[in-house]
């Protein structure tokens, strides 16, 4: 906020002038193991993913490119989960039936995701 005084005819008027700054964050998704996944994220286009698919990884990769912790993720049907085993240290989130992207983060950002039916 800024102000600014100014004098009219011996008297002081006041203007509150405000400004919206608005920030923008870098984008978080760092790289993609599914050739599909990242064009669909990079044009749109549908070859390489389900296109039934299409709107919920829309919706669920926005969501990653603006999360800035893990726990930004755990959106009510994301179904997010910790993987085990020789994955462990990735996380998924539920699309549709067995369909997941899987994904690290890692200091704010998303690595290596994969649009996968693991089950």
């Amino acid at each position: 906020m800024k102000l600014i005084r100014e004098v009219i005819g011996g008297e002081f008027t006041f203007f509150v002038v405000a400004w919206c700054a608005t920030g923008y964050s870098f984008f978080m998704i760092k790289s993609f193991r599914h050739k599909g996944l990242k064009r669909f994220y990079a044009s749109g286009s549908t070859a390489g993913i389900q296109v039934d698919h299409a709107k919920k990884l829309r919706m669920q990769l926005a969501a990653l490119d603006t999360a800035m912790s893990v726990e930004d993720m755990d959106i009510p049907g994301f179904r997010l989960h910790p993987l085990k085993g020789k994955d462990k240290g990735r996380w998924s989130i539920w699309i549709n039936g067995n369909w997941r992207m899987t994904f690290e983060f890692r200091d704010g950002n998303a690595y290596i995701l994969d649009y996968e039916d693991y089950h």
